[in-house]
Order: structure tokens, then sequence, then C-alpha cells
């Protein structure tokens, strides 16, 4: 997966390669749905099944261009770019890496029960690609000791990769959806059981909803009273006059934290747990408009403290206090003026300004 990722910037970061490479793709693939890679994401899985399906399927453009690139024959290129592309065409051209792209793509696709007749598609495809490429399948020697890499014995090539890649690859990803759905987080949803619009039409909505509220039950202030709370609320909303809200953020407003505060806590909650990466990828999506992407000459308070603002820019900061508390904490013979006051004087406690 690393390699995919880094091939993909290797040619969209830069526009020249990027070029050469719609090139190729527009001559060999005509009817190739993309033109450029598509990057493989950390975090969203969809997209990277995108791009390992769009990597296989312009494969060897890709091989050419890095030919091109190493040969250098109208000495066009630079040290960097014909290293890199050297680098990237050794790896690109070992038969264990074209095992594990076929294996990775069509894993993420879905989960295969039958895993002696899935890996044996999975290996033919690999098998093919590599023959499009120039490169036919071998694995690497068995012998009596090797701590450095995988030294599985095995019957057949087949067999090898079987027990190198695609199984323990099923195991990973196998703990990985089960850490992810795991019952703590599967609760979660089970406090969309108080909605008015569809919830508290489930008969067992009440048991359902405990699920959810036993887990922040900590969180509660009268944690005692959420059945009797539970019942109220569902009359509450039944004799409820105006049309019913649909949205947690239009429920909020609607909650009375006197007559129900163990719902409307369970409710902020709810509204407020993070169902995507988009939290943490809103500091990443950021950097590069504070900053240069090695940060160099930047401590990680102060990157922090600008990232922060930058993404909160709706929070009011007062200049003066800045001012102030930075006068206080920095002493110096500097006098420092301030918007709203002629100048600064030295008091007892340090710098004091003389307002207007």
């Amino acid at each position: 997966m690393s390699n995919v990722r880094v091939i993909s910037q290797f040619f969209n970061f830069s526009p020249k390669r990027f070029d050469v490479l719609k090139k190729k793709i527009e001559e060999m693939f005509p009817k190739a749905h993309h033109s450029r890679l598509i990057d493989v994401c950390r975090t969203r899985w969809i997209a990277r099944i995108d791009g390992l399906d769009m990597f296989i399927e312009v494969l060897p453009a890709i091989i050419k261009c890095f030919e091109l690139m190493i040969n250098n024959d109208e000495k066009s290129w630079n040290h960097d770019s014909v290293r890199d592309a050297n680098s990237y065409f050794f790896a690109t051209r070992s038969f264990q890496f074209l095992v594990t792209l076929v294996v990775v793509s069509r894993c993420l696709e879905r989960l295969r029960s039958d895993i002696e007749h899935s890996h044996g598609a999975w290996y033919s495809e690999a098998v093919v690609l590599a023959a499009s490429v120039g490169v036919y399948e071998h694995k690497p020697r068995t012998i009596g000791k090797q701590p450095n890499r995988n030294n599985c014995p095995s019957e057949s090539i087949n067999e090898y990769y079987k027990k190198v890649i695609t199984i323990p690859f099923l195991d990973h990803l196998s703990s990985q959806i089960q850490l992810r759905f795991s019952n703590k987080n599967i609760a979660v949803y089970n406090g969309f059981f108080a909605m008015p619009t569809n919830g508290l039409n489930v008969a067992e909505w009440r048991s359902n909803f405990l699920l959810f509220s036993n887990e922040y039950e900590d969180e509660l202030p009268e944690p005692r009273y959420i059945m009797t709370k539970l019942n109220m609320w569902e009359d509450y909303w039944r004799s409820f006059k105006n049309s019913l809200p649909t949205t947690l953020t239009k429920l909020l407003p609607l909650i009375d934290r006197i007559t129900f505060p163990n719902i409307f806590t369970l409710i902020q909650i709810l509204a407020t747990i993070p169902v995507t990466t988009c939290t943490c990828e809103r500091s990443i999506s950021v950097i590069r408009r504070l900053k240069t992407y090695l940060r160099n000459t930047m401590s990680q308070n102060r990157f922090n403290s600008l990232a922060l603002m930058h993404v909160h820019q709706d929070i009011s900061i007062d200049v003066n206090e800045v001012i102030d508390c930075f006068a206080r904490k920095n002493p110096r013979r500097m006098k420092l003026m301030k918007l709203n006051c002629k100048s600064w004087t030295e008091g007892d406690n340090g710098m004091t300004t003389v307002p207007i």
C-alpha cells in the first residue's frame, strides 16, 4: 500500500511527470476511465479501492514512464527524478509486489469465506498482470533459518503467497473490521431510537436506547430515573402538535433540560460523537496554508496554536489581551504599542498600559 501511495504522489506532485504519465495512459489505454493516479487514502477504504483499481489498470503505462525517465535520452530529467524512477521501477517489477497489489485490491472489495478458491483466482490475476509488464512468477528460496523475511515451507509458488500474503492480510482485515464495529461502537447507533420521527415507532425502542445510555451512565445527572423519563419522553412526542424534528441538531433545542436532563445529555453526546475522520483531517488540510511541508524553524506549540486559530475562526480573539499576555511572559526593553493605548510604561509588576 505504501508503494502505491508514494508512486501516486511521485506523478501527481510534479506537473512534468504527471503530463508524461497522462500521455502514456492516453496512448496505451485510450478507454481508461482516469488519466491520473488516485492516491490511496489512509482513512477511507472506498478511496483505497478506487486508487488500487486505477493503479492496476494503468500499471504498464507506469512502467513505461519509469523506463523513459531512467534512460533519460534527451537529458530532460534531473538526478532526483531518475533516482526515484529507478527505485520505483524495480519495486513495481517485483512479483511479490504484484501479488500483494491484486490480493489487497480484491480483499478490500469483499471478504471471501472460500480462501482456496479466492486465492487461486487472485493469484491467476496476479500472474497475468505480471506477464503484462515482463515479470514471471517466482518466490524467494526456502532455507533453514531466515529471520529477516517470510520463510514459510510450501509445495508451490501459489501456496507460498497464500500463506505469506493472502491469509495474514485477511486475518488483519477481519480484526480491523471487528475493531471498527465492536459492540461499543454499534451501541452508539441505538441512541437514534430516541428520535421522534422513526425511533419511537419501534416497539423495543426503550431497551435499544438503554443500551446506548448504559455506555454513558457516568455522564448522566439522574441515571436512576432514566426509565421514567423515557416513558414521559414518548408521551411528550405523541402529543406534540408541530412537525417532528428529523435531525439531532433540530431535536436538541426542543428538549426541556429540566424535564429531561438524562435524555438531553445523551442526545448531546450522540450529536458530538465523531462518525468520520474529518475531525483529525481538518488539521491536516490546513497545514500547508500555515507552514511549509517540512515545518522547519517553527516550534510545535506555535504551529498547533496557529492551526487551532485557523480551524476555529468563529472564536473571537481579544488582541489587547494577547499583547498583555505576551508582555507579561516576555518582558523586554522594547515598548509595545496597543491599538487603543497611547504607550506602555514600566510598572511595579512589569509592563502596564496607559489608556488614551
